[in-house]
């Protein structure tokens, strides 16, 4: 099986600076479920961020990429990984829209796991978008 591919944005009523340090700052997952911990281990590109929710096993990210031109970051899942997928590699970007409105693209890349059809893998990660991102959009703008 080949890579596959899923991306989305989501609008914010919130300035493209303010969303931009949210999602720079990869040891902050305040915006995640308010059962969720995260752990780090080194800094800047290369750290690892261990991030557990609901009691289970964390997934382990690394922080390939940072590019504070492009508003953008790049990290990969290295372990613990929760979905039927292998390969990760997601891009999270902060476009600025207007004065206090911005867009966060999110994409990503994975293979699907041995003997797991393509569209359960690309399902599985189109429901941690969703997820992720309703919470993120409500916890950041009742600020």
């Amino acid at each position: 099986m080949g890579r596959l591919g899923y991306a989305t944005e989501c609008e914010f009523e919130i300035d493209a600076a303010a969303l931009w340090q949210v999602v720079r700052n990869f040891g902050d997952v305040s915006w995640l479920d308010d059962d969720a911990s995260c752990e780090l281990e080194g800094e800047g590109v290369g750290m690892l961020r261990k991030i557990s929710m609901r009691g289970g096993e964390p997934a382990c990210e690394r922080l390939e990429e940072v590019d504070d031109a492009a508003q953008s970051i790049r990290y990969s899942i290295v372990a613990g990984n929760p979905m039927p997928i292998t390969e990760y590699v997601a891009t999270m970007k902060v476009v600025e829209l207007t004065g206090d409105r911005a867009r966060l693209d999110w994409s990503s890349t994975f293979g699907p796991a041995e003997g797991v059809a393509d569209d359960k893998a690309r399902r599985s990660v189109e429901r941690l978008y969703t997820s992720v991102l309703a919470t993120m959009k409500d916890k950041l703008e009742s600020r």
